[in-house]
């Protein structure tokens, strides 16, 4: 995929049909075990596993096509986790919480199947 001025994003194939934008939000709720305290960082992947043209039409003389993409996305998530958290006192009195846990990753694959853009 290659990114044009604006934003505008072309899928290359042998012939340009035309540029535009779109985005498709895709949910999945992911449980993260132990529970996570902060995410670090989160790495993503898409691996397109087929791309078609399809629906032609004719609209006020210029041609709109639909581009359909089945993919894979793969997302790895880094977290800080919580296994112990309790308030304490310090030598002045004043409170503090102490968080205690290690650094996890949840990898996570999901396809997405026939999505036209």
């Amino acid at each position: 995929m290659v990114t044009h001025g604006h934003g505008n994003k072309c899928i290359q194939v042998p012939v340009v049909l035309g540029t535009g934008a779109t985005q498709h939000l895709i949910c999945t709720e992911i449980p993260l075990k132990p529970r996570a305290f902060e995410i670090k960082d989160t790495k993503k992947k898409v691996r397109i596993i087929s791309c078609c043209v399809g629906g032609l039409v004719h609209e006020g003389g210029h041609v709109v096509a639909k581009v359909i993409i089945d993919a894979i996305l793969q997302k790895n998530i880094n977290f800080k986790s919580v296994h112990d958290c309790k308030p304490d006192k310090d030598c002045e009195g004043l409170e503090t919480r102490i968080i205690c846990g290690d650094l996890r990753h949840c990898h996570v694959k999901h396809r997405t199947g026939l999505h036209p853009l």
